[in-house]
């Protein structure tokens, strides 16, 4: 049964009159909400995005090697590239995406990531490649995690971890499904061809979802967040939000950016060291790359686990808790060579990936409100980009000047259990400092 509500107080952007609202218990208000159609969209998106544009490079350079002579070293140079500039672009990205919504923004990073695999598709050099993957960076910035986020805080507040949750468990399996996919295009048609497939591919899938499915905001369609429609024209009600300035500013927004942008580096550092570091423990190489083969459903797993958990557990909390999967994992694995060490790690740190995506997802939305989320998240991203890109190198370096990854893994630990300290204790942006304008 409809009632009407008078909307008042600080925490409403707008109150322009009175708004009917359908009960939030009625179907078309959760299970009928043109959020989750958004939810599935991005889903898609984001499978099909960083399955071509992200996973695609291990499998293809390995074939471009071979034809041009290059190491492996000049071509991850191209990966690094593409990394700093995603970060750099993050910011602007997540700007523009709370000022005009995801549509425009995914429809130019897919024609833009298609554009620079025909691009790829056609180098002779290194320069080349450089260049290439420079504007792939670009494509992430709009495609990628962060821009889906953003977007999803705006439709969902209750909902949020659930629709957070459909996109990252559907967007996991991007190696699982293109990994395989592109070995068989490469393997049938040649490096090149399958490049320019991949494009087609990309732009035939995402640029219609986006272009047809994506819209800014439930006021476009005379709803409210989670699915409460509004039957009076012109009134618009807001979660709380605090400006991009104003998180900028605040001690919570540095304690959650360096304690992801860790979390970042040791996930970079082991994308880069794992395998390497197994088979210098005694491991064999099939075995090396079965552990790094299960990391990914590992991830899949712990988001499986954070959804129930966090409706019991708050997020604050919850995420203490990832930081001590991973220094758990990387404990297990700094203390032992035996394959039982290696089991727990990969159970402990696969699982604490994945629930670091929906934990970042949340509590940035939690504590600063959804309005400039793009923007906040932008900068937390530009941040993780920089202490990445010297990730690699610089676990490298310590292991060639200390012979082995011994001390490595426990900068891994002291680095997990100091993320996890500093979330500790975090809350919301108070009140009083909640901004009732949208601009920044």
């Amino acid at each position: 049964m409809a009632h009407e509500k008078q909307i008042e107080g600080p925490n409403c952007s707008a109150v322009l009159g009175t708004v009917t609202v359908l009960p939030s218990s009625a179907a078309q208000s959760r299970y009928r909400y043109y959020g989750w159609r958004i939810s599935g969209a991005l889903a898609v998106t984001t499978l099909v995005s960083y399955g071509i544009l992200f996973y695609g490079f291990g499998v293809v350079t390995k074939p471009m090697e071979t034809e041009f002579g290059w190491t492996r070293a000049q071509t991850s140079i191209a990966f690094s590239i593409a990394t700093l500039v995603n970060g750099l672009a993050a910011m602007l990205a997540g700007r523009v995406v709370d000022r005009h919504g995801g549509r425009a923004m995914g429809i130019i990073g897919a024609l833009l990531g298609a554009l620079m695999l025909w691009a790829w598709s056609t180098v002779e050099s290194l320069t080349g490649l450089y260049i290439v993957f420079a504007f792939i960076g670009l494509a992430w910035s709009c495609l990628f995690y962060d821009t889906a986020f953003a977007i999803i805080a705006r439709w969902f507040r209750h909902d949020r971890t659930h629709a957070t949750f459909l996109v990252t468990m559907i967007a996991g399996f991007a190696s699982t499904v293109f990994i395989p996919l592109i070995t068989w295009l490469e393997g049938q048609y040649g490096w090149r061809t399958a490049l320019r497939l991949l494009a087609a591919g990309l732009v035939v899938i995402t640029v219609p979802i986006h272009a047809f499915v994506i819209r800014r905001d439930p006021a476009d369609l005379g709803l409210i967040t989670d699915g409460r429609v509004v039957l009076h024209a012109g009134v618009v009600v807001d979660e709380p939000s605090v400006t991009a300035d104003i998180a900028h500013r605040s001690g919570a927004f540095w304690r959650i950016t360096i304690s992801f942008g860790m979390a970042r580096f040791v996930a970079t550092v082991m994308g880069a060291h794992l395998v390497p570091l197994l088979i210098e423990r005694g491991h064999s190489g099939a075995f090396a790359a079965g552990v790094a083969g299960s990391v990914g459903p590992m991830q899949v797993l712990g988001r499986v686990v954070f959804l129930p958990a966090s409706r019991r557990i708050p997020l604050v909390a919850m995420t203490v808790v990832t930081f001590g999967l991973f220094a758990g994992g990387f404990t297990a694995l700094a203390s032992s060579d035996r394959d039982m060490a290696v089991v727990l790690f990969v159970l402990l740190y696969g699982a604490a990936n994945g629930m670091a995506t929906m934990n970042r997802a949340g509590l940035v939305a939690e504590l600063f409100g959804p309005r400039h989320y793009g923007r906040i998240s932008g900068t937390m991203t530009m941040v993780g980009s920089m202490l990445s890109v010297a990730a690699p190198f610089s676990s490298g370096w310590m292991r060639t000047r200390l012979g082995d990854y011994g001390w490595v893994l426990i900068g891994m630990v002291g680095m997990s259990v100091l993320a996890g300290a500093l979330v500790i204790g975090l809350r919301p942006v108070p009140a009083a400092t909640i901004s009732s304008a949208s601009s920044d």
